[in-house]
């Protein structure tokens, strides 16, 4: 405080000049002075501070919770990603065997034709109904 020594005498807290600075002019008129301070000013800011902090605690709370429900909605999204990354993984293995199989399906489909038309065999004639058949030079009867 003024007057006294303060190398023997602390004192916690607002001082009368500090107040006054934060919350003397509230664009209305004075509150108070920058000597001294009135508990009722002093509570009444406090009340204020108390509502303003209870006030960010309920919209911090909110906030937590909302980012609580999309964490959550995040590891749904993440074990989702997980599944379909497999299933794309198993797709690719079923497309090369996909290739596989239209392969061997289009030699079995030339071995057939072949086996069902004699004239594209190498060596063998036509033996359709309406076309005369002829053997195979140097085979004997």
């Amino acid at each position: 405080y003024k007057g006294q020594d303060a190398s023997q005498y602390r004192h916690y807290g607002p001082m009368a000049q500090e107040w006054f600075a934060a919350f003397g002019h509230d664009g209305v008129g004075l509150i108070g002075n920058d000597t001294s301070l009135s508990s009722a000013d002093v509570d009444g800011i406090a009340y204020i501070a108390i509502q303003a902090l209870e006030r960010r605690t309920a919209e911090l709370r909110e906030t937590t919770e909302e980012l609580g429900a999309k964490t959550r909605d995040v590891e749904v999204l993440k074990e989702e990603l997980i599944a379909l990354r497999t299933k794309i993984s198993e797709m690719g293995k079923l497309q090369v065997e996909m290739a596989e199989i239209r392969s061997l399906l289009q030699k079995f489909t030339e071995l057939q034709t072949a086996s069902n038309n004699p004239a594209t065999v190498k060596g063998h004639t036509s033996n359709r109904i309406g076309t005369k058949t002829t053997k195979p030079t140097g085979i004997a009867e």
